[in-house]
Order: structure tokens, then C-alpha cells, then sequence
């Protein structure tokens, strides 16, 4: 049976009421748990299942924690030619209604700019389109990096609102196979970390890899785990199937984190 060990990296925050190791602890187990189940269940024509296992969690000191996820701030204040607090004001503003729409929370704070900035698809010089990555994520990908383990960084949130993402090659500019990672936001769906393990393994998008199509983007269904959107997938079942074809594709180009 082929399996990936996994190691979980965590960002704790104490500001009032923050996240607590322990709180991260258990939604990381439930994720695997979770991840094993899914892709335990799908003995698709004699191929082996793929099982996942812990190999070591990491928790960031409270300091470190805040230092590494207010970078975007600064950030966002260059870009936008506005002060480090006007910049901290907006962030605050645009992730609070998210949070309170997904988690209910209430009160004044909520980790609003505590959150790792995804960098949306830009033109080079040369009119090429690319996926950039912040220097706030690619600080976060060179923590704990151990070869043939998959890294996963557990975080207040993401920018957008965002449950996961994937930074893996050769998809994102200045990623390569040694800084790859999987970025979870705090106390999203336990099938993400799935769904995103499914990108890392096939190095590709939201392909069912079934059918003369199956190559394409976004050709995966909504029953199926990479279908793009979360919402479509937790109405149908929820999504949790794969494909043979992804299993196939997870065997052969996910071998740098299988044993």
C-alpha cells in the first residue's frame, strides 16, 4: 500500500482567544483521518489505495506566528501606496464578513489580517500569464521542509476567504520541488486537506483524468473530490469519489512523497 507521511506546521495566535495548539492538533487529525477514508475506499480496479500518517507536528511560537502572517500587510501597503494601518484597516474589513458568514464568530477580533495572502495570475514583462507567490508563503514553505514528506501549513486563514491551496510545480512561479506545500485555513471542511492532497500527488488542477476530456480543467465532476468548488461538492454526496484514471496519475506523479 503506498503512503505519504505528512508534516503539519502550525501558526498559532493568542490574541484574544486565538487559536491554541491543541485546537490545531485536533482538526489535523481529523483531516487525515478523513483523507484516509476517501482515498481508502477507492479500490478501483485492483490499484492500491493511498494512506496517509503523521510523521511530526510543528507549532510556531506566538511571535513567530504573528510575524510570518502580517507580512501580506506590508505587502498590500507597497502595492497599493497606502499606509502599513489604512492596510491593516482594509484586510481587517474585507476578511471579517467571511469569517463571521463561515464560522459565526462574533466580537471584534477574528484574525482578520492574520492571513496568508494568494497572489491572483499575473503577466510577466513578455505578456506571459504566470502564478506568482508571495514572499510571505514562500517564507512559510522554506519552515520544516523534510524531502519525500508532504509539508502542511495550518493557518488563521487565506485571502479571499480561501478553505486551501497547493503550491506545487511547476503550476506557480518560484516554487520548486524542495519549497512545495499545502496551505489549510483554521476550522475549514475536515475533506480539504484531501482535496488538496489530490493536487500535489497529480501535479495538476480540478481534472477528473476519465474520458477524451479528462485532462482538462475543471472536467471533474461534482461528486468527485477535485471538483474546484467545495460548496458544489459538500450538495453532492458530499464529493468524495475519485477516479481511476486520478489514482493512476496520483501513482505515477506523486512518487517523490510515496513509499
Amino acid at each position: 500500500m503506498p503512503e505519504a507521511r505528512i508534516r503539519a506546521i502550525t501558526f498559532p495566535i493568542a490574541l484574544e482567544g486565538g487559536i491554541t495548539a491543541v485546537a490545531y492538533e485536533e482538526q489535523i487529525q481529523e483531516a487525515i483521518q478523513t483523507a484516509n477514508e476517501i482515498f481508502g475506499r477507492h479500490r478501483i480496479a485492483r490499484r492500491p489505495p493511498i494512506r496517509f500518517t503523521l510523521s511530526s507536528i510543528w507549532h510556531n511560537t506566538d511571535i513567530n506566528s504573528q510575524s510570518l502572517l502580517t507580512r501580506n500587510i506590508f505587502e498590500y501597503a507597497q502595492r497599493e501606496g497606502v499606509s502599513f494601518h489604512s492596510a491593516y484597516r482594509l484586510m481587517r474589513s474585507s476578511v471579517n464578513p467571511i469569517n463571521r458568514q463561515r464560522y459565526g464568530w462574533s466580537g471584534p477580533w477574528n484574525y482578520g489580517g492574520f492571513t496568508v495572502e494568494i497572489l491572483q495570475e499575473m503577466e510577466d514583462p513578455d505578456g506571459v500569464s504566470y502564478l506568482p507567490v508571495s514572499s510571505e508563503a514562500l517564507s512559510i514553505l522554506s519552515l520544516d521542509q523534510v524531502p519525500g514528506e508532504i509539508a502542511t501549513y495550518w493557518v488563521p486563514g487565506l485571502s479571499g476567504g480561501e478553505h486551501g491551496i497547493t503550491y506545487y510545480t511547476p503550476k506557480f512561479r518560484d516554487i520548486s520541488s524542495n519549497n512545495e506545500g499545502i496551505f489549510i485555513s483554521y476550522r475549514t471542511q475536515a475533506d480539504i486537506l484531501a482535496h488538496e492532497l489530490g493536487h500535489l500527488l497529480m501535479r495538476a488542477g480540478h481534472c477528473s483524468f476519465e474520458g477524451d476530456d479528462g485532462d482538462q480543467e475543471n472536467s471533474a465532476p461534482p461528486t468527485n473530490l477535485m471538483h474546484k468548488y467545495n460548496a458544489a461538492r459538500q450538495q453532492n454526496g458530499p464529493g468524495r469519489s475519485l477516479t481511476g484514471g486520478q489514482i493512476d496519475r496520483m501513482l505515477s506523479k506523486g512518487q517523490a512523497y510515496l513509499r
